[in-house]
């Protein structure tokens, strides 16, 4: 048997509750909007950044409070650079 501990992580956004996961939801969810391999894909990040990349995976990792993906439009009424600067440790 496997045992996978999902971490979650709250998050408030416009005074909103959401969660950020990286689960198998995360991944399937991905792979429907980009058409592209996860782990493919978080590979190109590592070597070559792209903020349009980061957005789509960001969408997939951000969950509302059903769980449900919020994907890149959810995104699109920030500014990029301030989405990163408000995620970093």
């Amino acid at each position: 048997m496997i045992n996978f501990n999902k971490k979650t992580i709250d998050l408030e956004i416009n005074k909103k509750k959401y969660i950020a996961s990286l689960d198998v939801r995360t991944i399937i969810d991905y792979k429907n909007r980009t058409k592209k391999n996860f782990l493919m894909a978080i590979g190109e990040l590592g070597e070559n950044p792209d903020i349009v990349e980061l957005i789509d995976l960001l969408g997939s990792i951000v969950k509302d409070s059903k769980g449900k993906c919020v994907g890149r439009e959810f995104f699109m009424d920030f500014n990029p650079i301030d989405v990163m600067t408000e995620l970093l440790p």
